[in-house]
């Protein structure tokens, strides 16, 4: 399971780049983290990334590979950031690199009514 948490500013959406290695490789999504199941990864969205959040539900966005399907849930953070250096603040973030599974998430945080998206 992955946990998307949504966290804005006034600089805009935090967004991370991923490694240069592996799924996805140099491309941008928001903070991210994994999880067994979906409350663990939500705790590791926050123990990665926070100080202090609360995370708050918004959407879940399945994405299907050739090889494996991806359930993430798309939370709202509001708190205090953890210090890191490679958290970015993007106003458009549409405008970066995005996998296909973080313009679905970016997509279905940008439309409040809608509240899942299949591929």
């Amino acid at each position: 399971h992955v946990a998307f948490g949504i966290f804005r500013d006034e600089g805009g959406v935090a967004v991370l780049q991923r490694p240069l290695d592996g799924l996805w490789a140099g491309l941008w999504e928001p903070l991210s983290a994994q999880g067994a199941e979906r409350d663990e990864a939500k705790k590791n969205l926050i123990d990665t990334h926070f100080q202090n959040a609360e995370a708050i539900y918004f959407c879940d966005v399945k994405h299907v590979l050739t090889h494996r399907e991806v359930n993430a849930r798309v939370y709202e953070v509001k708190g205090t950031l953890k210090e890191n250096a490679k958290i970015q603040f993007a106003i458009e973030p549409r405008d970066l690199g995005l996998s296909k599974l973080a313009v679905k998430v970016f997509d279905a945080w940008s439309q409040p009514t809608q509240r899942d998206l299949f591929s």
